[in-house]
């Protein structure tokens, strides 16, 4: 007899107090890492790897950073239910792979390398590339854009003003194009060594989004040689695939089609802190020794804080207690119980819960050029940039300051009203869903 679900809401309670009870501590985020990301991420990788052995897929390229724990639990489940299932961890970016795609997508190579976005400067956008700031100094100069323009964010008009003086620079055109072959070198190198054009099916998994990552794979995979099946296993998707030559796309939590009130209730960017890596976002590979590894920022080393180990043991052992008590468990109704906890995290945080996140830089932008936390107490005047009225006054103006997560940062925020604020932002983003749906833009 299957569960109910108050039965699987205390059993799945149950499984959390237990895995919260292997890295006992003080910081918010183990509870945070207990209650809401073992749930989730248990629930997403159980459909993976039912999936892939309904598919008959034996390998499957966990996408750097979100798939770093995506691939112990797919691991664990599989070693768990005896089923040959090979985990391999991809380092990869938007970063590492667009930059060897630029020569090869023409114009829209540079409409990318140029894409406005909150925040973004020519910097920035030049950094998408990974040129330094010392590179775009000196092209900036030679294409004679002044100092001012190049940190500060730029607007949609300002940007494709750089775009147009920087594109038609013939000695920065010959130059961004000699970038992106090397990256593209070096990346075909990686990717040999990793086995993606050994000619068996590629099946990435991601937290997804957009599904951009699968197409920027499969362009450069074409211009390699390599011709075959390639298949992605994600999250969520809130846009339908822009082409089916770039392979199959699945989601779990969400589709393109799924209710709007599901997609409005979720941030994706706080699902991306609960799956983040103890390293650096790899911005390219290069050979050393004769083995192609990543490259990360020159800043930036890998490190597995104490905190990352205690939050890694609590997902392990929420799995293995799932695994013992529960291996037939109805995944229709663990869908829901996740469900459910998500909206409450993402929507309706309590204060502490925000807090735990408070340490964390997010940007939204390939380069992570300009990083801010993704929990920040809010003014009354910047909350009420939240307001649907305010927000229809400003459209066509200048980029908005970003926030990451705005319910996150009114449950930190000594603010009255708090709920009159999600109830726009939630009148807000379904009216934008619901517009894009129709095909708007």
């Amino acid at each position: 007899m299957k569960p109910s679900q108050n039965q699987l809401r205390e059993g799945l309670q149950a499984v959390c107090n237990h895995a919260r009870m292997q890295a006992p501590g003080p910081h918010p985020l183990l509870a945070v890492t207990a209650q809401y990301a073992a749930p989730a991420l248990y629930a997403f990788c159980r459909w993976i790897v039912d999936t892939a052995a309904t598919r008959g897929w034996q390998r499957l390229y966990f996408l750097s950073r979100d798939g770093y724990w995506m691939r112990m639990l797919c691991e664990e489940i599989s070693r768990t239910l005896d089923l040959e299932l090979e985990c391999r961890y991809l380092y990869a970016s938007r970063m590492a792979w667009r930059a060897p795609c630029f020569h090869l997508a023409g114009e829209e190579g540079w409409e990318q390398l140029f894409q406005p976005a909150p925040g973004i400067s020519l910097l920035g956008a030049l950094g998408r590339l990974g040129l330094s700031r010392e590179e775009t100094s000196h092209w900036a100069d030679l294409a004679g854009i002044p100092p001012e323009e190049r940190e500060r964010p730029l607007s949609r008009e300002e940007m494709n003003g750089c775009r147009l003086r920087m594109q038609h620079h013939r000695g920065f055109a010959a130059f961004a194009q000699g970038r992106s072959q090397e990256a593209f070198r070096q990346t075909e190198g990686y990717f040999r060594q990793e086995g993606l054009l050994d000619g068996r099916p590629v099946v990435l998994v991601d937290t997804g989004w957009t599904g951009s990552m699968q197409r920027s794979l499969r362009m450069l995979l074409e211009h390699m040689g390599r011709s075959g099946p390639l298949a992605g296993l994600y999250f969520g998707l809130y846009r339908q695939p822009v082409s089916p030559a770039d392979g199959e796309y699945r989601s779990w939590y969400f589709a393109p089609d799924s209710p709007v009130s599901r997609i409005v209730k979720f941030n994706n960017n706080v699902l991306e802190a609960l799956c983040a890596a103890p390293h650096p976002m790899a911005v390219g590979y290069t050979c050393r020794a004769g083995e192609y590894v990543p490259r990360f920022r020159p800043e930036e080393e890998p490190e597995a804080s104490p905190l990352f180990l205690q939050r890694e043991e609590i997902l392990m052992a929420f799995c293995r207690e799932m695994l013992a008590k529960a291996p037939e468990l109805d995944a229709g109704c663990l869908e829901k119980e996740v469900r459910r906890r998500l909206e409450k995290l993402c929507w309706t945080p309590t204060r502490q819960e925000a807090m735990a996140f408070s340490g964390v830089l997010f940007c939204g932008d390939t380069s992570e050029s300009a990083r801010k936390s993704l929990v920040r107490p809010l003014s009354r005047e910047q909350a009420a940039g939240f307001l649907f009225y305010r927000r229809l006054q400003n459209r066509g103006g200048a980029n908005p300051e970003p926030h990451f997560w705005p319910c996150g940062s009114l449950a930190v925020s000594r603010l009255p009203q708090k709920s009159r604020y999600r109830r726009h932002l939630y009148w807000w983003e379904t009216a934008w869903n619901l517009r894009n749906r129709k095909g708007g833009s």
